[in-house]
């Protein structure tokens, strides 16, 4: 898990991971966080993570608006054991597009729904004319 999960300009975000091994394991040698700018593989920056109240945290620097950063953690064991997980990523700055598309949508629920009322409303009117006529 990440936080914040849509960082402004400049802001770090904080990568936290619970790593368990199976007992009587070798133990962890090392926990690395990797991060990656723009979904481009090279460049990119290790950090060491540490181990604080049972979780890995290391912290992404913040990044300038608009970049997509992407990370992933890789867990060495003192047998030499890799683990690692997938892929996660995040654009800095703006409301991202799910929340752009969420605000689109409540847009076009709400015109649909004035336009419902609208028509209904007219219709009403219609309908209550025609049976004062009678």
């Amino acid at each position: 898990m990440w936080d914040p999960v849509n960082p402004s300009a400049g802001q770090p975000v904080l990568v936290q991971v619970s790593i368990d091994e199976p007992e009587n394991a070798s133990g962890l040698d090392t926990v690395r966080l990797y991060y990656f700018l723009n979904r481009d593989l090279l460049p990119h920056w290790t950090i060491n993570m540490t181990y604080e109240n049972g979780l890995w945290r290391a912290e992404i620097p913040g990044q300038s608006d608009g970049k997509v950063v992407s990370f992933l953690v890789q867990a060495t064991d003192r047998a030499k054991n890799v683990e690692t997980t997938s892929a996660y990523r995040y654009k800095v700055g703006g409301p991202g597009i799910p929340l752009l598309h969420m605000l689109v949508a409540g847009l076009s629920l709400t015109a649909v729904a004035i336009g419902v009322g609208l028509y209904f409303k007219k219709f009403r009117k219609t309908k209550h004319k025609l049976e004062t006529q009678k």
